[in-house]
């Protein structure tokens, strides 16, 4: 179990790091350590765009030990759809029978093409980690395996060395702010307004700009989000990071 102490200085070294390469080395060496045999690092891309330019580590085994395609992930898995939201880290458990489908009525597990890829049968549990704080980046760890064990504590512990890792790897240049299909810094802005309820023609006011351009700039938000209304957009904005409120 980490101390409080084990945990500040192993987030302190890690800091120290310059090495890319060095700092996933550490946290799937951490993720290995809990029991994980299956591990990924990964930014989360935008809605309609595709994952694997995003992939910083990926050791992902499908059950019959060959490695799994990249394109076999997709970012509609509830794991990562999940990610896009949470505050903290989460746990996911599933008990596959001897067909790899998940028993009982589990549906998000049994949807997760992450979980189910990991054994043939037998219990798996998944972590995801979560990486929500670097704005507008958003990204993940995952590790799983049929033997992971970790108490609250080292789940903390690991919670911070992402965090810490992500930040350094983002200084670096590993791990970029602008993912395909992000807002612009103008249509940013005009949603962030529309969040607070002002009408087309405040923002129109607020920014210089014309109702017209208002207007394309939230046609071409709701584009990218694939958002079907105003409010949508909003929603969507604030799930993929775009804005905050």
């Amino acid at each position: 179990m980490n101390s409080l102490k084990d945990i500040v200085d192993d987030s302190s070294r890690l800091a120290t790091v310059e090495d890319s390469a060095s700092i996933i080395n550490r946290l799937e060496e951490g993720a290995c350590g809990y029991g994980a045999t299956h591990f990924l690092a990964t930014g989360l891309p935008m809605p309609n765009r595709p994952l694997e330019k995003l992939i910083v580590r990926m050791n992902w085994p499908v059950n019959n030990g060959s490695a799994m395609p990249v394109l076999m992930f997709s970012p509609h898995d509830p794991v990562f759809q999940e990610c896009l939201t949470a505050r903290k880290p989460f746990i996911w458990q599933a008990d596959l029978d001897f067909e790899g489908r998940v028993s009982g009525d589990n549906a998000q597990e049994a949807a997760s093409r992450l979980v189910t890829s990991v054994a043939p049968s037998g219990r798996v549990t998944l972590v995801a980690i979560p990486i929500n704080e670097l704005h507008p980046f958003q990204g993940c760890v995952l590790f799983a395996g049929q033997n992971v064990t970790l108490s609250d504590r080292d789940l903390l512990a690991y919670e911070i060395l992402c965090q810490v890792a992500f930040c350094k790897l983002q200084q670096s240049g590993a791990v970029s702010n602008n993912r395909p299909g992000d807002l612009s810094k103008r249509e940013r802005a005009v949603i962030e307004l529309t969040a607070t309820g002002l009408t087309a023609a405040d923002i129109a006011t607020r920014l210089d700009i014309s109702q017209r351009t208002v207007h394309a700039h939230l046609q071409n938000s709701s584009d990218k989000l694939n958002a079907s209304n105003k409010t949508h957009t909003v929603v969507e904005a604030i799930r993929y990071g775009q804005i905050n409120v």
